[in-house]
């Protein structure tokens, strides 16, 4: 090639180049942006759905959690009951296997020498 030749190459190039504002991304810019919009709905669709299970899935074990804490203090209410029915199963026996245990006497009405007493004492 001669100089001639790289002179019209040059000046051929420099015609095909576009003005700035003359430039557009065109058909193949439009789909591939549009592309991308509906990879990125896709997206946070199955991202909201896997949200959602993980979710109901925590809600499930929170509430399972609180059953069997309900479940084991149930069990160990009963436990202590049955503890206690037990502890006085064993204190009836004890006490109908040894002597009766002492009788209290029942409260009597104070004598009449005791009630001038205690008038004595609120007079003073």
């Amino acid at each position: 090639m001669s100089v001639d030749g790289l002179g019209v190459v040059l000046a051929q190039t420099q015609a095909q180049v576009p003005d700035q504002y003359d430039v557009t991304p065109g058909l193949l810019g439009f789909l591939v942006t549009f592309a991308i919009a509906i990879a990125f709905l896709v997206l946070i669709r199955s991202f909201n759905k896997n949200m959602r299970k993980v979710q109901l899935n925590e809600r499930r074990r929170q509430e399972a959690a609180r059953v069997a804490a309900e479940a084991a203090e149930a069990e160990k209410a009963d436990a202590q009951e049955a503890d206690g029915e037990a502890a006085d199963a064993e204190v009836s026996d004890a006490a109908s296997a040894s002597d009766p245990a002492p009788t209290v006497p029942a409260p009597t009405e104070p004598t009449e020498t005791e009630l001038d007493t205690d008038q004595a004492d609120a007079r003073r």
